[in-house]
C-alpha cells in the first residue's frame, strides 16, 4: 500500500501564487501530483480565482492586448480590461503558445523628443490617460503642445487639440484674454492657452 503524500509549504504556496496563471492540469504537471488533488487541496485551502478571471476571454479583449502591449504595461492592460494583472500575464502567455505574434513592450524614452515635431527641449507634465484611465508623468512638447508617455505613446487627439488653437484665437480676437475663461470656453489646459496667447500676441505684433 503506497503511503500518502503530504502537502508543503512550499506546494500550497505556488497553488497560491500560480492560480491566476496556470491550470489545474499545469500546476499538476509542476508538481507531479493528479488533477483530482490539486482540485480537493484548492477547495481544502479555500484557493480561488480572483477578480474577473473566470470571465471568458473576448476577442475584443485579445485585440486590445495585441495592439497595446508595446506601449502599455501589463499592470496598465489589466486596468483598463478591468481584469487581474495575473490574468492578463496567462493571456499572453497562451496566445504566444498558439503562434499569436504579441510585440514586447518598448523600453523608456532614454533622450526625449517629440516624434511629431521632433524637438528635445519637452517639459514634465502629469496628464490624463484616457485609455487606461490613469495619471501617469508625460513628456510636453513646447512646440506643437503634444504629450508622449515614457513608453513613447502620443497621447490622442492632437486635431483636437490642434483645433483649439484655432478656438483660443477667436477667442483673443474677441477680446477675451483671462486664462479662467479660456480654459471654461476651450477645455484646454492653461500651460498651452499661456501658449497659444504669447504666439497670438508675437503674430498681431507682426502685422
Amino acid at each position: 500500500m503506497s503511503r500518502l503524500k503530504l502537502w508543503t509549504k512550499e506546494e500550497i504556496q505556488y497553488l497560491k501564487d500560480n492560480v491566476n496563471l496556470l491550470t489545474k492540469t499545469e500546476m499538476a504537471k509542476v508538481l507531479n501530483r493528479t488533477y483530482k488533488s490539486i482540485e480537493k487541496k484548492m477547495w481544502e485551502e479555500r484557493i480561488k480565482k480572483s477578480g474577473n478571471d473566470w470571465k471568458k476571454w473576448t476577442d475584443k479583449e485579445r485585440e486590445f492586448i495585441i495592439k497595446n502591449a508595446e506601449f502599455m504595461t501589463q499592470k496598465e492592460l489589466a486596468a483598463h480590461l478591468k481584469r487581474t494583472k495575473s490574468a492578463v500575464q496567462y493571456q499572453i502567455r497562451l496566445m504566444r503558445k498558439k503562434g499569436v505574434h504579441i510585440p514586447k513592450r518598448k523600453p523608456k524614452i532614454k533622450v526625449p523628443k517629440c516624434p511629431n515635431c521632433g524637438n528635445e527641449k519637452l517639459g514634465n507634465v502629469t496628464t490624463f490617460d484616457d485609455l487606461t484611465k490613469t495619471t501617469p508623468d508625460a513628456y510636453y512638447c513646447k512646440e506643437c503642445f503634444n504629450e508622449i508617455l515614457n513608453s513613447g505613446r502620443v497621447l490622442p487627439p492632437l486635431e483636437n487639440k490642434m483645433n483649439g488653437k484655432e478656438k483660443t484665437f477667436q477667442l483673443l480676437d474677441q477680446g477675451i484674454w483671462e486664462l479662467s475663461e479660456l480654459v471654461r470656453e476651450t477645455g484646454l489646459k492653461k500651460r498651452t492657452l499661456s501658449n497659444y496667447r504669447k504666439e497670438y500676441k508675437e503674430k498681431k505684433g507682426a502685422i
